[in-house]
């Protein structure tokens, strides 16, 4: 090759030569910054971005594990300090769905003179199975959805990365927008979109490359907000169970604390009450009421069961589905249909359009039935604990009446010494 081949061919040392500026199109990445994307994208757009940022089915992913994870310790912890025989024949009975049998269990095992921590088992029990049918369900339905990766750190990655693209094809295809505008008042005769060839910057895509990268942003959105109402579904049921957690962890921990308010002065007094049985017969009634009114609410566990709940969810990821796989191209082929061209085609088109209205608020409405549907859950949850509560501070105030009983001589001193050797304040 001579000298004068070479120079055409290679130009000097370097890149950029005038050869490759003939020869290939450069197309950089385009990739907008923070300031640029608040400038390019419009606020209500920016909010819908930023939502689906706040929910993420990775979110979900971990705070279900989360949760999982408490209810598995205390469980664990509640087993260890019963005796296996009565845990195993429980857990036979949660496992085979038996419920009127586990009532019949709590009943004879939870009494004022027992323990609580076979009801909190079996709550604790079913709102982890609940849970994890959950977990796994968005992992199966939705996850995949988004990844093939598994680990959550990966999920979360490939989660956000999603959504930055999102954000990126709205700023692109509105900037395109806008440089399109400013040309048709610049130029009589020119603007982008006239331009076939390959583009090598937004300022000079093709219509085609524009449809497609509307096409690639509308996709982006329609899925993206479809999986943040599903995240926020859970988000939501997420917070409820959380404080129905916490307050278990109380009364399995430190149920000490639910009567620990100055016993000093409480035991002192009732010392001067004299005969102590009248109290403990209205405690045991007491109790005996409060009992009643959680067996009345026990049987309602057999309309929160996990089938309906799946019912539900299936139901909800049904239309999720529709909503973006089947409606973002029908809309998309309909546009491109002239008008007055087909008495069927017209007719056709109104069945379809009805079908995609009615898809759309039959998806608003199962996002709806579910947050009720937890809230429902999460209520039964609710009052189940405030009963097992009421029942552990009867059984607190009685067993201090049974000791007071067997007391000769309750002073200030016998008082502090009785509070330090049960593991309350003094």
């Amino acid at each position: 090759m001579s000298n004068e081949q070479f120079d055409k061919v290679y130009g000097s040392k370097g890149i950029d030569t005038l050869y490759e500026r003939e020869t290939i199109t450069y197309r950089p990445v385009i990739k907008y910054e923070k300031d640029q994307l608040a400038a390019l994208i419009r606020e209500e757009t920016q909010q819908s971005i930023e939502r689906s940022r706040t929910f993420m089915i990775s979110s979900n992913l971990f705070e279900y594990d989360e949760l999982i994870s408490e209810v598995d310790k205390m469980l664990n912890d509640i087993e260890l300090r019963n005796t296996k025989d009565l845990i195993s024949s429980l857990k036979s009975l949660l496992e085979s769905s038996k419920v009127n049998e586990v009532i019949a269990f709590e009943r004879e095992q939870c009494g004022y003179k027992q323990t609580g921590d076979f009801e909190l088992y079996t709550l604790l029990y079913n709102m982890k199975q609940s849970m994890q049918f959950r977990r796994d369900f968005l992992d199966e339905r939705f996850r995949t959805q988004i990844t093939d990766e598994t680990e959550l750190e990966e999920i979360e990655k490939a989660e956000s990365s999603s959504i930055d693209e999102w954000e990126q094809f709205e700023a692109q295809v509105n900037q395109a927008y806008q440089n399109l505008s400013e040309h048709e008042e610049d130029d009589d005769h020119y603007h982008p979109l006239d331009d076939d060839s390959l583009s090598y910057n937004i300022e000079h895509l093709t219509y085609e490359e524009l449809q497609a990268i509307e096409s690639k942003k509308r996709n982006k959105e329609i899925f993206h907000t479809s999986m943040a109402d599903t995240s926020y579904i859970h988000r939501n049921r997420y917070f409820m169970f959380l404080e129905i957690i916490e307050k278990a962890k109380t009364i399995v921990y430190d149920a000490n604390s639910l009567i620990d308010h100055n016993l000093k002065d409480f035991i002192l007094s009732l010392a001067e009450l004299g005969n102590l049985s009248s109290a403990k017969a209205h405690l045991i009634l007491q109790f005996k009421s409060i009992k009643e009114k959680h067996e009345a609410l026990k049987g309602r566990m057999m309309t929160i069961d996990d089938e309906k709940e799946n019912f539900a969810s299936e139901k909800q990821y049904m239309y999720q589905q529709l909503e973006t796989k089947t409606i973002e191209p029908l809309k998309e082929w309909l546009y491109n249909q002239e008008e007055e061209v087909s008495g069927a085609l017209d007719i056709f088109s109104g069945y379809i359009v009805n079908s995609m209205q009615n898809s759309r608020s039959s998806y608003e409405t199962s996002i709806a039935d579910m947050l009720n549907f937890y809230q429902s859950e999460a209520s039964f949850y609710e009052e189940q604990i405030s009963y097992i509560k009421n029942k552990e501070e009867i059984r607190k105030f009685y067993r201090i009446l049974e000791d007071l009983g067997e007391a000769t001589n309750i002073t200030n001193e016998w008082v502090e010494e009785y509070l330090k050797l049960n593991r309350y304040s003094v």
